[in-house]
């Protein structure tokens, strides 16, 4: 409907409130509502070493037991070098079943 302004306009044209609210509509921890709790890994393991010094391993025995899930963002290998082996896959896989948490992965660089 017309080009974007240039300029702040103030108030939204299009509200379910007849002016914006300055407080949250629930306030933290009302209303039944039960805060998230998530960790998120990414970039590792890159190398073998990870595995064999325990490190990897221990990082996701560390998590605390208090998370509801934990996501894991991808980049676990260099694709440049590895081309992908499924092996490697395979292995994080069993590594991060050691989670006290369900773990989500996005696979990839």
């Amino acid at each position: 409907t017309g080009n974007p302004s240039t300029h702040p306009t103030g108030l939204p044209t299009v509200s379910p409130l007849e002016r914006p609210s300055i407080t949250p509509v629930l306030p933290p921890n009302e209303g039944g509502i039960k805060d998230v709790v998530f960790y998120v890994l990414g970039d590792a393991p890159y190398q073998r070493k990870e595995f064999d010094d325990d490190q990897f391993p221990k990082q996701v025995r560390d998590i605390p037991n208090d998370s509801d899930f934990v996501f894991h963002v991808g980049d676990m290998q260099r694709t440049k070098t590895s081309l992908c082996n499924i092996t490697w896959y395979q292995h994080v896989a069993d590594i991060l079943r050691y989670s006290t948490s369900p773990v989500f992965i996005t696979p990839g660089d």
